[in-house]
């Protein structure tokens, strides 16, 4: 149940329609660790709802920052 919610929590974070006016953090993930899809989830879902309580959206990102950037 704890996890229907964060993961709602996050999806309605996501959905705000001021996106552009909310502060965000890019983050990219490498899964060298082959971590299950459901925990990563999980995770990613918690860390989500712990920065929308700062005011922070977090938009995930697989792989990792260009060099270039």
């Amino acid at each position: 149940m704890r996890f229907v919610v964060l993961a709602a929590i996050a999806l309605m974070f996501g959905a705000n329609s001021n996106a552009e006016q909310v502060p965000h953090v890019t983050v990219y993930l490498r899964d060298s660790a082959n971590v299950p899809a459901a925990v990563k989830f999980r995770a990613e879902a918690l860390a989500g709802a712990m920065f929308a309580g700062i005011g922070v959206r977090v938009d995930w990102r697989a792989g990792q920052l260009a060099p270039s950037s």
